[in-house]
């Protein structure tokens, strides 16, 4: 079993460090509801900030700036303060979810299986040995750092959760309480979608209100539990690697900015974790920022469709996280920049339309790898093309939701396209594709549980408006590890 207790003091800093900046930049992180999910977001908050103090004081400062400008904003314009009040309550599934994933990523053994793991642990072995030692070696080009001018977010978190340990088992615990950290985050912004563990409001004296919401809840939990039950997922949950984590974040941003969207903008505790998941993902792989741009494009895309049909969707969300994960993104780059270190195995190069229909098949491939992913992309592709066929019968949420996981999807596919030789030869090997995938499995469980939830929803609206229905009243209607081998 992984050493994870190294992680609770250091958790206990960072969580009271999220704390003190939430409460002094209005971010209302602990108003999103209390319980766990609250030192969760607090935690998350302690560490990206600390991330952006490593990068440089300038990033921190434009962050910090971001989030002083949102509060302004929301003070000019007369917003509504956040509700108060009671509590908010989780469904069902999340302690026993939230319980059984927790053992399934710390009761392992405490040694590296993987390579990449070993690259990973690598970087924050060097962080150990003094604050800022990973970003001063990452900039000096006599060292040799693999690859060189790679974003420093998770070895920096794992160092840090593992009390700066130096052995491989402590800088394990670290790496899988950051693992643990997104995957709580995850959860957290699943109990809190809209029409789950918050459903959708109903007119007043609608019958079957409790019944349908119970039974939105629970086809929710059933499109999570596809993902969770994915071989690959349960594998990587058990490994020091990044590409889960990103997904997780990725699938939180999407979720916690469709609630602000649904809203009208005015959420900012919903808004706040955006971007802050914006943030992290931008500073944890080169992919992150793909993530944060393909969400921003669905929202825009969702945004015209909703014209179409004479309705408004507000669009300044989305900028503004798309603006936090700029800050780190544009800012490590240009430390990089002037250190004259450039990052060749990850650069974009011209594209290699040449090899598209080798990309194509090589991704097909992966996809019908049942052995792998199960019927997890069968699944999450006839749910997505239902979503497009009959946009009426589903929410802006899910629509967004959708959007968002066929754009990520088409932006790291194009980066195999985009990306130097080197990319398109590990994508050929079976190295890459998966991994990629990966970190679209929790987009596609988000979509899932909203699409699931809606259908829910029309299901049962549809029996109550069955003309076979007896009623005394007149009805009214109602609105290497990632080859497939390992």
């Amino acid at each position: 079993m992984l050493p994870i207790w190294r992680a609770f003091v250091p958790l206990l800093f960072f969580a009271t460090a999220g704390a003190v900046l939430d409460r002094a930049l209005a971010l209302d992180l602990g108003a999103l509801g209390r319980g766990i999910g609250r030192w969760v977001r607090w935690a998350t908050c302690g560490i990206v900030a600390c991330f952006a103090a490593a990068l440089h004081p300038v990033v921190l400062g434009a962050l910090i700036a971001l989030a002083l400008v949102g509060r302004f904003v929301r003070s000019r314009w007369g917003s509504a303060p956040p509700s108060r009040g009671a509590p908010l309550r989780a469904p069902p599934w999340w302690g026993v979810a939230a319980a059984v994933l927790t053992l399934v990523v710390v009761c392992r053994p405490p040694t590296l299986s993987y390579w990449d793991g070993f690259v990973w642990l690598a970087k924050a072995k060097i962080e150990s040995g003094g604050w800022g030692a990973l970003r001063a070696a990452t900039l000096d080009q006599s060292t040799d750092i693999v690859p060189p001018g790679y974003p420093l977010l998770w070895p920096l978190a794992a160092s840090w959760l593992s009390m700066s340990g130096r052995s491989m088992e402590a800088l394990a615990a670290g790496s899988a309480a950051m693992t643990l950290l997104t995957l709580m985050l995850f959860l957290d912004a699943a109990a809190d979608a809209p029409g789950i563990g918050h459903p959708v409001a109903m007119p007043a004296g609608a019958p079957g209100a409790a019944t349908r919401a119970a039974g939105e809840r629970r086809w929710a939990a059933l499109g999570l539990a596809l993902v969770g039950v994915t071989p690959l997922v349960f594998v990587h949950l058990r490994s020091s690697y990044a590409d889960l984590p990103v997904g997780l974040l990725a699938a939180t941003c999407t979720l916690r900015l469709v609630r602000s969207v649904e809203r009208g903008g005015d959420a900012p505790g919903d808004l706040s974790v955006a971007a802050i998941t914006a943030i992290a993902l931008a500073g944890i792989k080169d992919e992150g920022m793909a993530h944060v741009v393909a969400l921003v494009v669905a929202l825009i895309v969702v945004k015209v469709w909703k014209l179409w049909e004479g309705e408004r969707l507000p669009l300044a969300p989305g900028m503004a996280v798309l603006a936090a994960a700029a800050i780190p993104f544009n800012g490590w780059r240009v430390l990089l920049a002037s250190h004259h270190v450039v990052d060749a195995d990850h650069s974009l190069s011209r594209p290699d339309f040449h090899a598209a229909g080798a990309i194509a098949r090589t991704v097909l491939a992966h996809l019908a790898d049942t052995r792998t992913w199960g019927a997890l992309w069968p699944i999450a592709f006839v749910c997505a093309a239902l979503v497009l066929a009959r946009g009426n019968t589903f929410r802006s949420a899910t629509r967004l939701a959708t959007f968002a996981f066929l754009a990520e999807g088409a932006l790291l596919v194009s980066a195999i396209v985009f990306g130097p030789a080197r990319v398109r030869v590990f994508a050929f090997e079976g190295t890459l594709v998966n991994r990629l995938l990966l970190q679209l499995a929790p987009a596609a469980g988000a979509m899932l549980m909203l699409a699931l939830a809606d259908a829910a929803m029309a299901w049962q609206t549809g029996r109550r408006a069955s003309p076979l229905a007896i009623s005394t009243s007149p009805a009214s209607p109602v609105p290497a590890l990632t080859r497939s081998s390992d």
